[in-house]
């Protein structure tokens, strides 16, 4: 070995080290939350809604461009019946809808303190308590049903779906937003067990899973580079921690790891599709098994040009901010230079939508709801 790639090496170990110090600092941090997480998790904690803030408020008005027209293309605009959203939180989806739905949005949250705080926050809004998995709802009552950034984070969707299928009057739809990149860890608790779910790669960018059984990983391991063994001994320990430090501080980390892992050839992996993709197949295999109808399932974005707010001053050097997903990017386009007046900035809001139909039969060619076979 030449002296260039032991100057190299010794560089790439010294980074690792680094972090793994900074890996060791963040799971010191991450156990000052245990308690808050042995009642409920974070989101019994507002202070996520702040986290998510930092991001939304830089798109948020081609936000509301996007669920309006969302809205539009679902929901009846004529009809005065209700509109129950599963999952209000604080109210960020009735911040969104336009005045003709906000009036008939009914929020259902299972944390009364959020129910409160967004009371506070919006006097007129309307929430009430209650869980997803036995909703407080008449059946056949609904006109629609809608969940902003919601069932990503639902261990039990194939339970969701019957409570909404049961709520929905025959016709009826359900809408479901995607803002934010879904739940990583539900994700993770689903994949099969007896491996360890390793980062996937697609060109420079975590994409996906690579699974190496359990009993493999000695031999997977002693085929790496000696500088990213200590990444992946943390990893196949604790995947769950690994992965949040990865995407909340080392991307590259992971990308590195992961590159390494799929340029093995003679250890079994087993490969699963990206977090998005997996989200879209869990939520159509739970729809499939409720009887209800999937109507679409893709991306819908809108643009607009606003004026700066302070999340924008953060980043004064640029003029255009993107959230794909919960993807943020941004920076300086010279080409809006001519299209931007003072202090404006142009933003881009891409969604992942979900919509899906209860039938106006019931299951199995049964007869339609009571009130039609009444004649009423």
């Amino acid at each position: 070995m030449n002296d260039y790639i032991k100057t190299a090496r010794a560089f790439a170990i010294f980074w690792y080290i680094g972090i793994l110090i900074d890996m060791e600092k963040y799971e010191h941090d991450r156990t000052m939350g245990v308690e808050l997480e042995k009642t409920g998790g974070d989101w019994q904690n507002p202070n996520i809604f702040e986290m998510y803030e930092q991001g939304r408020r830089l798109v948020r008005e081609a936000t509301a461009e996007a669920v309006a027209s969302i809205f539009r293309h679902n929901i009846d605009t004529d009809s005065n019946g209700s509109i129950l959203e599963l999952g209000s939180g604080i109210g960020e989806l009735s911040k969104l809808v336009s005045p003709e739905y906000k009036e008939r949005l009914v929020g259902l949250e299972q944390t009364e303190s959020f129910s409160q705080l967004q009371k506070i926050n919006d006097p007129t809004s309307r929430a009430v308590v209650g869980k997803i998995e036995s909703l407080p709802i008449a059946s056949d009552s609904t006109d629609a049903v809608v969940s902003f950034s919601v069932f990503d984070t639902l261990t039990n969707l194939e339970t969701a779906f019957q409570e909404v299928r049961r709520v929905l009057k025959p016709g009826g739809r359900f809408v479901h937003i995607l803002d934010l990149g879904p739940n990583i860890h539900v994700i993770m608790d689903q994949l099969p067990k007896g491996f360890i779910p390793f980062p996937d790669v697609e060109g420079s960018h975590m994409s996906g899973w690579q699974l190496v059984r359990n009993g493999d990983y000695q031999k997977l391991r002693e085929k790496l580079p000696p500088e990213v063994v200590p990444i992946a001994d943390i990893y196949a320990k604790d995947p769950a921690f690994a992965i949040q430090f990865i995407l909340e501080r080392a991307q590259n980390v992971g990308v590195e790891l992961a590159k390494s892992i799929k340029a093995i050839r003679d250890v079994e992996i087993e490969t699963r599709p990206p977090i998005k993709e997996s989200f879209a197949e869990n939520m159509r295999r739970a729809l499939e098994s409720s009887g209800m109808m999937l109507v679409s399932d893709g991306d819908v974005w809108a643009e607009k040009i606003v004026q700066r707010n302070a999340g924008h001053d953060k980043y004064p050097g640029s003029n255009y901010f993107e959230n794909n997903v919960g993807k943020l990017s941004g920076g300086f386009r010279s080409e809006l230079v001519g299209e931007l007046g003072h202090n404006q900035v142009k933003t881009k809001s891409i969604l992942h939508v979900f919509v899906a139909e209860k039938p106006e039969t019931k299951r199995n060619g049964e007869m339609k709801n009571e009130s039609e076979e009444n004649g009423k």
